[in-house]
């Protein structure tokens, strides 16, 4: 929904993660840079557990911060256009859409399901015409690392896994390019 360039934030409601929360975003170090600072002994603290570099730089949470204060705005329209995706895809009897009125979401992408055997055509066709597309959802138990942990019958997994398309989805698209994202499906489908 928003961006920070690269990181980001968690937030909880529970006060015993925060202290967890803190060494793992700076090296598994027990004190913060700041708290170190304050003492006479900057170097007095203890690496205890592993931790990673995940501590979020000026420049980036600045940004981050900016588009927070926009975060209405920014959910507002993205539901906006995605109700303008649905209500025009609908019509499409090939393509199937979230059943959502995306009122209690924050949607950062739009999918659409297709006939497998046109994924491939329409994202040709959309690219020559100037919209990007994405795949975004892939199986888990495809990929290398989850092989190994495959249970049961995943057919559906798959099958949706290769019928599945993520269109353009941003915070201030122009009416002018979802109408044109629109138009370009909806004539792929219709053979114009």
């Amino acid at each position: 929904m928003i961006t920070t360039l690269e990181g980001g934030a968690i937030i909880t409601p529970r006060e015993h993660e925060v202290q967890l929360l803190h060494q793992y975003r700076l090296l598994g170090i027990d004190k913060d840079t700041q708290e170190r600072m304050r003492r006479e002994r900057q170097w007095d603290y203890d690496v205890v557990q592993q931790g990673f570099r995940f501590h979020l730089g000026s420049i980036p949470a600045a940004i981050g911060l900016a588009q927070l204060a926009m975060i209405e705005t920014l959910l507002e329209n993205r539901r906006r256009y995605c109700e303008r995706y649905s209500a025009s895809f609908d019509q499409l009897p090939a393509v199937r859409t979230l059943r959502s009125d995306f009122a209690t979401t924050g949607p950062f992408v739009y999918t659409i399901r297709v006939p497998e055997d046109a994924r491939a055509d329409l994202i040709q066709v959309l690219g020559e015409r100037g919209v990007a597309t994405g795949i975004h959802w892939i199986g888990a138990h495809e990929f290398a690392y989850f092989k190994d942990c495959r249970r049961g019958d995943l057919t559906v997994t798959e099958q949706v896994s290769r019928q599945t398309l993520t269109l353009p989805l941003w915070g201030f698209m122009e009416d002018d390019d979802v109408d044109h994202v629109i138009d370009c499906v909806a004539s792929f489908f219709q053979g114009d």
